[in-house]
């Protein structure tokens, strides 16, 4: 893997503006249990659905018998079967190929007990529930846990299982800060993956998943839907770091379901952020897993919509959206300004976009009869679509750089379609976005992770913001996706894991320095001072540390917005926290009036 450390101070040359240029958001990856995005302190939050095993031998089950609680948790173990004892198995950190923190982790259970912990097949330790226990983290795989007894009058249930060094602030403060401080750049954040939004099974408002629920990653088992990460969680993130809220609507949803949807959010999000609401995801996508596409053609046909199939998908997608929409305006009544009502299309193919908008705006087979509004249309403009081989390294570069000119046709190509047909009044931006590089055998898909850290990565992306923003006049781009790792179905992350250094992960790099806001002014000189701020998070007094023979006379704090929240003044001065409400902060050191450096502080 080539470093890209002399890439820093390339991209700064480029764009030495550290106040707001262009407006960035990101697709937050799917939340899995071998996510390498650390979203909560709490890891039991990842965890896998359970699998039933026997417990005389360990060895899974095909089968699930095991009644549930509303929560998740087993109603009774050990089930006895056919002369077979049965307990369940759970998995945090699967197969993972990126470093987990070691330490102390502290697995908390209530009810009556046992519990079971491994790390990576070795023989574990048993439990008794309830109880608190301190689990070494010494062979830097994957856990997993074993359920063998659960007390039907106690069952056991409220597992934690907290992170080395959270477990004071786990409660109070339930999200990873260096998950919270790598999204602190961007203006809003689209919980696509985490709502499960892709083949979603989700009908009535009572399918989502409960904020007490187990797992929040919990795709499906039986009888229970494919859903996600709770809402309350994604209106805490959003809240908590003020940024915006993308969210869609599942594609089988029921009017309930959206009227229920729509107070929730109007009651659950602070007032000032703004909620993008789509219908569904890529409803014209027909590959397997999207099993929305074909569920809205058959929607379409049963109501009588002419064919082809793109155009049925099309109309009852304009349909539902339109639904959604008015009932998202009846909720939030003299409050519609918080909306920003999406339709999205592909990019490939402008007949989609134009069968779309145009029964839209126009109520087509009377899609939208009551003339609703839409705020904003939006694409996915991906690079390296169609790169599916490479030589070596610089060869899969060379392809991506030549499929630029692709992406920026397809950009071309909606925004003239916009201007025809009079919609250019409706801003047009991206619901996903980045590189596409993405191959069918490992070995290409080696080249292409290792392509996707090469600096040559960065500049693309300088270069492809700069198309879409400057070029194109886009507007709001969404990144795909946050963090992930390289694997067999794409390098989409920014980052491959949680606390990646900056300088492993170009694509990161590009895009705060060619795209992303910081609020904070203007840089001195060609690349930033590096420096440290003790602690990280903080309630009070930091600690400034600096590299040798470097001053300062100035310190800034800004919030999220912008907003100067604290300020003071001297050769080596003080920054306070205290009188600071939780959340992300800016920490800016000054010099004669001139910028040394940032970084940003969780409070």
């Amino acid at each position: 893997m080539k470093k890209i450390l002399f890439l820093l101070p390339a991209l700064l040359a480029l764009s030495q503006t550290a106040v707001t240029q262009h407006a960035v958001g990101v697709n937050l990856a799917a939340y899995r249990d071998w996510s390498s995005e650390f979203v909560f302190k709490d890891a039991f939050k990842m965890c896998r659905e359970w699998t039933q095993i026997n417990l005389a031998d360990g060895s899974s089950s095909s089968t699930f018998n095991i009644a549930l609680r509303p929560d998740g948790y087993p109603q009774q173990l050990p089930l006895d079967s056919a002369g077979n004892s049965y307990g369940v198995r759970t998995y945090l950190f699967t197969d993972a190929t990126y470093p987990i923190p070691t330490g102390n982790y502290t697995l908390i259970a209530e009810g009556t007990g046992t519990i079971r912990v491994r790390q990576n097949g070795f023989s574990g330790q048993t439990y008794a529930c309830p109880g608190t226990y301190a689990i070494p983290q010494t062979e830097g795989t994957h856990f997993i846990i074993d359920m063998l007894q659960s007390d039907a009058d106690d069952p056991v249930r409220d597992i934690r299982f907290v992170m080395p060094g959270f477990l004071d602030t786990y409660e109070t403060e339930p999200f990873h800060p260096e998950f919270l401080s790598f999204l602190t750049p961007f203006q809003c954040l689209r919980f696509t993956a985490w709502m499960r939004s892709t083949g979603s099974s989700i009908v009535a408002w009572s399918d989502r998943t409960p904020v007490n629920y187990y797992s929040q990653t919990v795709p499906f088992w039986g009888n229970v839907p494919y859903r996600g990460v709770a809402y309350e969680h994604m209106a805490d993130l959003c809240n908590l770091l003020s940024k915006d809220a993308w969210v869609n609507v599942p594609h089988m949803a029921s009017d309930d379901y959206i009227q229920q949807f729509a107070l929730f959010l109007r009651d659950h999000l602070n007032p000032s952020l703004k909620i993008y609401l789509e219908y569904s995801n890529e409803t014209w996508n027909t590959i397997p897993d999207y099993t929305q596409s074909t569920w809205v053609q058959q929607q379409g046909q049963a109501a009588g919509y002419p064919g082809p199939a793109l155009n049925q998908r099309a109309l009852f997608t304009a349909k539902r959206a339109a639904d959604a929409f008015r009932i998202f305006d009846s909720v939030f009544e003299n409050q519609e300004s918080r909306l920003v009502k999406v339709l999205t299309a592909q990019a490939g193919n402008t007949t989609v976009a134009q069968t779309l908008l145009n029964a839209f705006l126009n109520n087509v087979e009377n899609v939208n009869p009551d003339s609703v509004g839409v705020d904003a249309f939006g694409i996915a403009p991906f690079f390296g679509n169609f790169v599916s081989n490479a030589n070596n390294v610089e060869d899969a570069l060379d392809q991506a750089e030549a499929s630029l000119s692709i992406a920026y046709e397809r950009m071309a190509n909606h925004r003239s379609l916009m201007q025809i047909q009079g919609w250019s009044n409706i801003p047009f931006i991206t619901y996903e976005a980045g590189q596409h590089l993405n191959a069918a055998d490992a070995a290409t898909d080696a080249l292409f992770c290792e392509a996707n850290h090469h600096e040559k990565m960065g500049e693309l992306y300088c270069r492809y913001l700069q198309h879409w923003f400057d070029t194109i006049g886009g507007g709001l781009m969404m990144h795909y996706n946050s963090v992930s790792p390289c694997n067999n179905h794409g390098s989409w992350g920014l980052k491959d894991y949680t606390g990646q250094p900056d300088e492993e992960s170009p694509k990161w790099l590009a895009l705060q320095q060619c795209a992303l806001t910081t609020g904070v002014g203007q840089v001195a000189g060609d690349a930033p001072v590096p420096f440290r701020v003790l602690p990280n998070p903080a309630s009070g007094r930091l600690q400034i540390l600096l590299p040798d023979n470097v001053t300062y006379d100035g310190v800034e704090i800004f919030d999220c917005r912008g907003q100067l929240v604290f300020a003071a003044s001297g050769a080596g001065c003080d920054a306070n926290l205290t009188a600071l409400t939780p959340g992300l902060y800016f920490l800016v050191l000054k010099k004669q009036g001139r910028i040394l450096g940032w970084e940003k502080v969780v409070k």
